[in-house]
């Protein structure tokens, strides 16, 4: 390949042309460096590099790599030198990162084979251009999927069989799903409707950064033009079994809260509001172990100042500051975790009977959230707990890490011959 000079404008481009047809990817072109040519051409300099494909299955398949370059005096072969040397530690880098690929035994998804390059946030994509089985669109239509997941299913169907559907959210809907090499169930999310691919997306992208015992884990992702999925980790049910449930005592509520906090520290302190934060958007297992979930409307603190004046997350959850729309930060999360501790005593959020938001918004604000059935423990630690997170002057309510140092969570411990929360789940889920 050369590259000619643009003799009007006195210029010559030099660039890298990636090429990988197994990876069902448009061809990359990354500008390198560019320079002025004098009208008279003396000297001429070329280098042609090839390395091989990233895939052993077409060793035919290569990367070009080549440069023209006619400098004039000495500057010009200095400035040409270093051109080529950028040029040839570009190739170095490419070669090791296609020898990783090539010497790995171990099957690799296209997800996994696209994070060896670099790329922008959004560019991941899996494209399919051959015809859909006739299986393909009944499995589909047996799950209860929407159409524009069908051919990101049929890739996806390669690494994970999926089973049943789980449930169904704002944004996507969950399918229970095995995956095909380990044979351990995961959790695959997809879109309800084409215009929510891009949000399960960014869920995903987010979800990819964060790693920490009390936040689910995200597995893998897919992308295409039409649709998304995210795979992540199985549960065994949410919090939001547990609503209600008179065999809840203080100190179980104590255990479930210790382990929350613990989970939205680590989210504040990576700079992310979770904003969606209500019994439903937390997993339990059996063994007692919480996780939260659902980070379709978070966001990182830098830019929520472009979302102040919308209203964000789940009607009976929104801490006061959402509701007038007026600047907000990490502390609507401690709100609406008060608001769970409500569902979990009174069995529903505050003014859950009411259907009318503008209703609710009202109550909120002029009574701010209150339980009907908090005496029922007779714990007057409970209620301060309670009472520190339902603020509603956010300066005035603690954070997630200061709330871990509250009595109740340091001293409110199952008493002799109680159930333990593991036991108790095990019961109830």
């Amino acid at each position: 390949m050369q590259i000619p000079a643009n003799r009007s404008h006195g210029f010559l481009s030099a660039q890298i042309i990636i090429i990988e047809p197994s990876l069902h990817s448009e061809d990359k072109v990354f500008p390198v460096q560019k320079f002025h040519v004098e009208e008279e051409w003396q000297t001429y300099w070329s280098l042609t590099e090839s390395i091989p494909a990233a895939t052993e299955d077409k060793p035919s398949q290569t990367t070009a790599l080549s440069v023209v370059v006619k400098p004039t005096n000495t500057q010009h072969v200095i400035l040409a030198l270093f051109v080529l040397s950028v040029l040839a530690a570009v190739c170095i880098v490419v070669r090791i990162r296609c020898a990783r690929i090539s010497s790995s035994g171990d099957p690799c998804s296209p997800q996994e084979v696209y994070d060896t390059f670099p790329k922008p946030r959004r560019s991941i994509s899996i494209k399919s251009t051959s015809k859909l089985s006739e299986s393909v669109e009944t499995s589909c239509m047996e799950l209860q999927m929407d159409a524009s997941t069908v051919n990101l299913y049929r890739v996806i169907s390669r690494y994970y069989k999926v089973t049943s559907k789980l449930g169904e959210g704002t944004f996507g809907a969950v399918y229970r799903a095995v995956d095909l090499q380990t044979s351990k169930e995961v959790a695959v999310k997809f879109p309800t409707c084409p215009s929510y691919a891009q949000d399960v997306w960014d869920e995903a992208c987010i979800m990819k950064e964060l790693n920490h015992k009390n936040v689910l884990e995200a597995v893998n992702s897919f992308y295409n033009n039409t649709s998304a999925a995210l795979v992540t980790e199985l549960m065994d049910g949410t919090l939001s079994q547990l609503n209600g449930n008179k065999k809840l005592r203080a100190g179980h509520l104590a255990a479930i809260f210790r382990q929350l906090l613990e989970g939205i520290s680590f989210l504040h302190h990576q700079k992310l509001i979770h904003r969606d934060i209500e019994s439903c958007n937390i997993l339990v297992r059996r063994n007692g172990e919480i996780k939260i979930a659902d980070f379709g409307t978070a966001i990182y603190t830098k830019d929520v100042a472009h979302e102040f004046g919308y209203q964000v997350g789940t009607v009976n959850w929104m801490a006061p500051e959402i509701i007038k729309g007026r600047r907000y930060s990490e502390k609507v999360d401690i709100w609406s975790l008060g608001v769970v501790l409500i569902e979990l005593i009174d069995g529903m959020p505050c003014y859950g009977r009411l259907t009318k938001e503008e209703i609710i918004f009202k109550y909120i604000l002029k009574y701010g959230a209150v339980s009907k059935k908090i005496y029922r423990f007779n714990s007057l630690l409970l209620c301060d707990f309670m009472s520190e997170m339902l603020a509603r002057n956010p300066r005035q309510r603690p954070s997630a890490k200061d709330l871990l140092n509250h009595p109740f969570i340091q001293l409110v411990e199952p008493a002799p011959g109680l159930e333990s929360l593991a036991s108790l789940m095990e019961i109830l889920i």
